[in-house]
């Protein structure tokens, strides 16, 4: 079947070729976005990294299994009646539904199955031109998956290979990288090496997914993932569960001592799990199974700690794992720790830390080595009630452009210290919108003032800038949430920025506020899963 020009995947830049030419000299692809996406579309506006509208769509497991069983069918009669009678108008009917269903939704049924198709000379013409030719993300993607059918039957040979090594560099875009992961697996093609490569050359969901593929057997790899494969661009919440239930923890504390750097990995790790914790906590969520047994794990924890706790950023986690294990005593949440196995460790890490005057430590430790404020630091003096309030006054009046100050002087505000924070933000908004400090550390902490800010929310929403205006939605849509309703001025606002917006998503939330309701998440769903997000 000959190739047409006029046919839709050849209108437009070739994805592959629009990647491996974007690679850094170091082989990593770090641009947000991909030329089939216009910057201000719906899809654009909610996910601005590779990989995140995938995420979103499978965050409803219910749903995207009952969607993907109905779209997996779809997918694959299509194929199966081009590959029985090649011809345009089938590879054309294909291509349509291809591009309008999320392959998130179906890719690893579709992969399963087509691994064990025949050789079909035609159908592989089609998938190496969408894979290499096609200007849509989702036909990239379900021409990876039907590379995996070639793969299985050609495995060995030269062109295979050379396949592979395409499908890898592919992977560097973290877009792409779990449906190449599916792909080669399915076809018998994965490599630990490939995998090596891919852990090294991520640093996002790509990671995320290479993570959980490859098998942390040795020593080597395992410090590895400890002290630098979970240093991430993203925050996966339940990754750290992962890690706990696939590497023995216990061996490693079970060591005479631990270097300094292995330890603050170890750190980390039980950090994020706290932070797992008290996300299922304020989500509401249980998980199913309980595999990670902490009240063995912590007492060796803390024994190793003993050699290092002096460290801020040690003290600090440590600081932080205290406050999350008195949360869960409070909330009576008894799914990883008893509540007298939550006392026990609680008088264990009081015993450690006590003995310590961390106030000048603290203040010691104010910034980072790179100058941005430190804010785990500043979050254990809070936890510790250590007032640090003047010094931190000291350090944004001296540098303005240090807006992840503000939430902690916001932290137990009276009403005097709201009206001094927000004084101080309006001397100083011009910069904030011009870009200088992140608009978004200082608008942010609002959600917790209902109504207070409006000048700096309006000024945000009319300064031309879609992130500047999307912060200050964050904020109202935090307010609508608590039955605050908008003054007659802000309403007024949001009418002009709905009127000369563009942006799909930014109307969309416009509009939801000034109806007093909540954001149709639904209806977003159903448009970016159809292909209407411009």
């Amino acid at each position: 079947m000959e190739m047409q020009n006029g046919l839709p995947w050849l209108q437009g830049p070739s994805l592959f070729n629009f990647i491996k030419e974007h690679l850094t000299p170091q082989g990593f692809f770090t641009l947000k976005n991909l030329p089939d996406t216009a910057p201000d579309s719906l899809s654009a506006g909610m996910f601005p990294l590779p990989g995140m509208k995938d995420l979103y769509l499978l965050d409803d497991e219910a749903e995207a299994g009952e969607s993907g069983e109905a779209l997996y069918l779809d997918i694959y009669q299509a194929l199966q009646r081009y590959k029985k009678k090649p011809s345009p108008e089938a590879a054309l009917s294909l291509y349509q539904r291809v591009t309008h269903a999320p392959c998130i939704l179906y890719f690893d049924k579709l992969s399963r199955r087509v691994t064990h198709l025949r050789y079909s000379p035609s159908l592989w013409k089609l998938t190496k031109t969408w894979l290499y030719q096609a200007t849509d993300r989702e036909a990239v993607k379900f021409a990876v998956i039907a590379a995996g059918a070639f793969l299985k039957n050609k495995r060995g040979k030269p062109e295979a290979e050379a396949l592979k090594q395409d499908l890898l560099l592919l992977a560097r875009c973290e877009e792409f990288t779990k449906f190449v992961l599916q792909a080669l697996e399915d076809s018998d093609s994965l490599d630990q090496d490939d995998l090596r490569v891919l852990l090294l050359h991520t640093t996002g969901w790509g990671r995320v997914c290479a993570i959980k593929h490859f098998h942390f057997t040795t020593r080597a790899s395992q410090e590895w993932l400890l002290m630098k494969g979970l240093k991430l661009t993203v925050h996966d919440p339940s990754l750290p569960l992962w890690v706990l239930e696939h590497l023995d923890l216990e061996k490693f504390l079970d060591q005479k001592s631990l270097s300094h750097p292995l330890f603050l990995g170890i750190t980390r790790l039980l950090a994020d799990y706290f932070q797992y914790l008290l996300e299922c906590i304020q989500e509401d969520l249980l998980p199913q199974e309980n595999k990670v047994d902490l009240f063995t794990l912590l007492p060796k924890y803390f024994s190793q700690a003993a050699d290092h706790y002096l460290d801020i950023a040690v003290a600090s986690s440590l600081v932080a794992m205290a406050a999350a294990i008195q949360y869960m005593l409070q909330k009576k949440f008894y799914f990883a720790l008893s509540a007298i196995q939550c006392q026990i460790l609680l008088d264990s890490l009081n015993a450690l830390l006590s003995s310590v005057d961390w106030r000048p430590k603290i203040l010691a430790a104010l910034l980072t080595p790179e100058g941005e404020a430190n804010l785990p630091v500043i979050e254990m003096a809070a936890i510790l009630d250590i007032d640090i309030q003047p010094e931190l006054w000291r350090l944004l009046k001296e540098q303005p452009s240090l807006t992840t100050l503000y939430r902690p002087l916001l932290w137990q505000a009276n009403d005097q210290d709201v009206k001094d924070v927000l004084a101080f933000a309006r001397l100083h908004l011009d910069d904030y919108l011009k870009g200088k400090g992140q608009l978004a550390d200082m608008l942010h902490p609002l959600e917790y003032f209902p109504g207070q800010g409006e000048d700096l929310l309006e000024r945000s929403l009319t300064s031309g800038s879609s992130a500047n205006r999307s912060d200050a939605l964050d904020v109202l849509e935090s307010w609508s949430d608590g039955q605050k309703p908008l003054s007659e001025k802000m309403r007024q606002a949001l009418s002009k920025v709905q009127n000369l917006s563009n942006t799909p998503l930014t109307r969309l939330r416009i509009d939801s506020l000034l109806q007093g309701k909540e954001l149709n998440l639904d209806g977003i769903r159903k448009a970016l899963e159809s292909g209407c997000t411009t």
